[in-house]
């Protein structure tokens, strides 16, 4: 299970990897100042309000993200591949964005 901050305020938040078998609850604390919103992909899902929780685990029905046809690559390699990461913006050979053919800037 990976637990990733949206928006954090500090660079010490970052991704964390958890064991499927975890549970996360969120909690909204009773000293709280007021309700919190819930939001799922972007959609708003519900208030929480003071001392109200959430949980969050694995569901007891997987849905299957990633497949490759090719083991040996690695899961990793399709999505670097996807996201183009690690490669150039234009092709080989190509001008790039208002270059002429030479590679120079035009006049």
């Amino acid at each position: 299970m990976l637990l990733t901050p949206i928006c954090p305020r500090s660079l010490s938040f970052r991704t964390v990897f958890l064991p499927a078998s975890s549970t996360i609850r969120l909690q909204v604390d009773t000293a709280s100042r007021g309700p919190a919103t819930i939001c799922t992909d972007g959609n708003d899902a519900g208030v929480l309000e003071k001392g109200q929780y959430i949980e969050i685990k694995r569901s007891l029905y997987p849905m299957m993200c990633i497949n490759s046809l090719d083991p040996s690559t690695g899961w990793t390699y399709g999505i670097n591949n996807l996201l183009k990461f690690n490669q150039i913006f234009s092709p080989i050979n190509k001008p790039f964005f208002g270059d002429n053919e030479e590679g120079s800037l035009p006049d």
